[in-house]
């Protein structure tokens, strides 16, 4: 699931990159929301009891589990206000998807 949710947001900010040619763009885009497809399944599924129930979680767990999803979501908000969308998109992607690779991996324990 991390993989495809960092694949759909990296793609999509690659097709944002001025540089990348017009069949590129295209190209990025439908395999960024082809990710993102394939990701929806595992997304709202809870196979093998793999995604947290945080209201069964006490309060300092809780925040233990969401803290690297709010400190990627911080460094993306840091990146779009000085390097554009395209970028923070990309670098969301990328944090984003190795927190909650991060939590899942840690909750499948």
């Amino acid at each position: 699931m991390a993989v495809l949710f960092a694949a759909g947001f990296v793609g999509v900010g690659t097709a944002l990159l001025p540089e990348v040619s017009a069949v590129g763009r295209w190209v990025m885009l439908g395999a960024g929301a082809a990710s993102w497809i394939l990701m929806a399944p595992f997304a709202f599924r809870r196979w093998g009891g793999v995604l947290p129930q945080l209201d069964s979680r006490g309060k300092t767990q809780r925040w233990v589990d969401v803290a690297p999803s709010l400190g990627a979501g911080l460094v993306s908000v840091v990146v779009w206000a000085t390097a554009g969308l395209a970028w923070m998109l990309i670098v969301n992607g990328i944090t984003m998807g190795a927190a909650e690779w991060f939590r899942l991996a840690r909750r499948a324990r």
